[in-house]
This record gives C-alpha cells, sequence and structure tokens, in this order.
C-alpha cells in the first residue's frame, strides 16, 4: 500500500489532475498463492510493483512499459554497450595509440632538412657514427674485388671518362648548396671533407650504386647501355643525391621499422632521389631532359614489368618517375640551375674541396693521351 501511496503523488506531482484517473485496483490473479507470496515477502513486492506499471500502462497516456527483466552487458544491451563494442570508437583508440607511439619515437631521434627538396625525415644516427659504420664494408668490399680482379685500371679511360664526369657533378653540388657558409637551414655538414670516390669493377649489369662515405660504384654494364656523359651524370647525380639526403641513415632502414610501411618509404627516397639528381645534373651543364631519357632507357633495360606501379617493390615504376621529374615546378628549376651553369664548372679552389683537384684532372687527360698511344703503336707495331 505505501508503493501505491507513494506513486500516486509522484504521478500527481508530474501530470495535471485532469490527466490522472483512478487507478484500478490489483487484479485478482496477482493475489493468487497468498500464502506463498506471504512467506517470500521479495516475491510479493516484486509482484505488487508489476502491477501498479501495469495500472499505470492501462490508465495513463503514454506508451507501455517494458515488462521487467535483468539486463546483462552484451552488444544489446543499448545505452548499456561498452566503447569496445563499436568499431568506430576502437579505430579511434587505435589511431591514438599509434599517434603516441609516433611522438614518442620522434622525440628519441634527429629530424634534418634535405637539401633541395626541404623535405623533412627521421634519421637514427650522426654523420659521424654513419661514417664509421659503413668504412668497414668498404674495406671489405674492395679487398674482394681485388682478389677477383673486378677493378678497373684507374688509369684505363673508360675509368677516368667516369671520374671526368663525376667531378663535373661533385663540384655542381659544392657549388649549389654553398657548404663553406651554411646559411641555408638543411642539413649539408656531413659532407664536409667527405672523400669521394668513383670505382669502376667489371660486371655486365647496368647498375650503380654508392655508400655514405662517399664511394660511388659504378658496373662497367652501364657504360655499354648508356653512351652520352649526360645519362651517365644522372646516373652519378641520383647516387650523390642519396647522399646528399642522408637516406642510410634514414628510419626507414632500420630492422624494427614496420614492412608495410617501409617499402613506401623506400619509394619516396627514390624518387628524393631522382629530384635531387635532375637539379645536379642541369647545374653541372647537362640539360635536364637526359634525366627523363635515362630513365626510359633504364625501363627497357629492366623489362615491361618495371614501367607500372608495384606496390611489393622497394622501387617506384619508371613511369611514376618520369611523371615527377617532368613537373613544371621541379623542370623550371632544373633549366634555370642548367642556364647559370658555364663550360667549365668550378675553379680550382672549388675542385680542391672535393675529392677530384684539378690537377688530377689534367693527371687523367695525360693518361688518357698516353694509353691511346700505347693502344695506338701496339696496333701498328702488331700489323
Amino acid at each position: 500500500m505505501n508503493c501505491l501511496r507513494i506513486s500516486r503523488r509522484l504521478l500527481l506531482s508530474c501530470r495535471p489532475a485532469d490527466a490522472v484517473r483512478a487507478l484500478a485496483p490489483v487484479p485478482p490473479q496477482a493475489m493468487r498463492n497468498t500464502r506463498y507470496y506471504s512467506r517470500f515477502p521479495a516475491l510479493e513486492r516484486l509482484n505488487i510493483l508489476g502491477s501498479i506499471r501495469t495500472s499505470l500502462s492501462r490508465h495513463v497516456h503514454r506508451s507501455p512499459l517494458p515488462p521487467l527483466h535483468r539486463r546483462h552487458c552484451t552488444s544489446d544491451c543499448g545505452s548499456f554497450d561498452r566503447w569496445y563494442h563499436k568499431p568506430c570508437k576502437v579505430a579511434a583508440v587505435a589511431a591514438l595509440a599509434s599517434g603516441a607511439a609516433v611522438a614518442a619515437v620522434c622525440s628519441r631521434y634527429d629530424r634534418e632538412i634535405v637539401p633541395y627538396t626541404n623535405h623533412t625525415h627521421l634519421v637514427v644516427m650522426s654523420p659521424q657514427s654513419e661514417i664509421k659504420l659503413w668504412e668497414p664494408h668498404d674495406i671489405k668490399d674492395k679487398k674482394v674485388w681485388a682478389s677477383q680482379s673486378l677493378m678497373v685500371d684507374p688509369h684505363h679511360p673508360d675509368s677516368v671518362r667516369v671520374r671526368l664526369i663525376a667531378d663535373k657533378v661533385l663540384r655542381a653540388t659544392y657549388r649549389t648548396l654553398d657548404v663553406k657558409t651554411r646559411v641555408a637551414q638543411p642539413q649539408t655538414s656531413h659532407l664536409d671533407g667527405l672523400k669521394w670516390e668513383v670505382i669502376l669493377i667489371k660486371d655486365d649489369d647496368a647498375n650503380i650504386e654508392c655508400t655514405p662515405t662517399g664511394k660511388i660504384i659504378v658496373c662497367t654494364g652501364l657504360l655499354d647501355h648508356f653512351k652520352t656523359d649526360a645519362e651517365i651524370a644522372f646516373s652519378i647525380a641520383h647516387e650523390v643525391g642519396h647522399i646528399v639526403a642522408r637516406h642510410k641513415a634514414d628510419i626507414a632502414y632500420t630492422k624494427w621499422f614496420p614492412k608495410h610501411l617501409r617499402l613506401p618509404c623506400f619509394r619516396k627516397r627514390e624518387m628524393e632521389a631522382d629530384h635531387i639528381g635532375m637539379l645536379l645534373l642541369g647545374a653541372a651543364g647537362f640539360h635536364p631532359n637526359n634525366a627523363l631519357k635515362y630513365l626510359w632507357k633504364q625501363a627497357k633495360i629492366d623489362g615491361p614489368s618495371t614501367v607500372f606501379e608495384n606496390f611489393i617493390s622497394e622501387y617506384p615504376s619508371y613511369k611514376k618517375r618520369m611523371e615527377c621529374l617532368s613537373q613544371p615546378e621541379v623542370m623550371q628549376k632544373a633549366m634555370k640551375l642548367y642556364r647559370e651553369s658555364t663550360p667549365d664548372q668550378g675553379t680550382i679552389t672549388q675542385a680542391a674541396d672535393t675529392r677530384f683537384s684539378f690537377q688530377e684532372t689534367l693527371g687523367d687527360i695525360c693518361n688518357i693521351i698516353s694509353t691511346r698511344l700505347k693502344q695506338a703503336l701496339r696496333g701498328r707495331s702488331a700489323n
């Protein structure tokens, strides 16, 4: 009875007097087994409560109340759902967690700005540590090449030719970067005092590689497929671009970096090296269109499968690489450097800062003349 009184008071306080009718008495069905309910007071209270709800649903103008039942914490609970039952909330939490992890990693490593492109990337080691790491590999590779007689004689005309082309590219690099003043914000200190060296090895593949220590390894197959100096210059400028941008120290080259993120980073680094290489090509006095010619020939050498995009490859497709180099901004900047270039790139003082001095260049020219004279004399004596 107390429950009925309380419910009636609440109803009168919430509704106008004319909207409430007299409540019907408790139905006889609910009063059955009175002795049974008197023995269990809790069940009796539950029965009375159910009768009150039924009466209210009959006489009050509102939607029927749902029957009493126990709510369980499942996915069908409506407003009682947990956050992990909704995919959007799970995705939001995962994004926040990954963002926090990336922020923690970024705070641990250094950020550097790449010259020419002004892109920002994370590096995992200093220039000094990088050189110390790669110097033993260079010494080991030289011993292997020397034991297998793969290194071409430095006085050979092909070796001299490759070094002369590299000399032009390196002079253009140091001139356009203005390493001595270092007023610009991008990272260029790792190029100070770097010992550049070009090594020609006997290999039929049209390949070229570089190391952070300044070593550029050129295969003889590259000279067989690319006849012009401009095409060889772009291949060297591309490798110089990797060294200038410090791609080997990038965070993507670490073993713990996720593989599904590593491949896009590798493709991005290759296109960035193309960008820098094209600018250096124009600054060295070669027309920038030779970069597109080189990529077109290289696509023919590697086969049609490399022309279009392959998402499981470390290298971007040649089509995409040529499209990036054909952008107006990149081409205009390269043409500007090409117009500003002079036939004799660099002076004697600028050449002394690099690995190749002006005296070495004259010595290489003399070696070419002497080698060709010796070959001519041997041919005449044989006849």
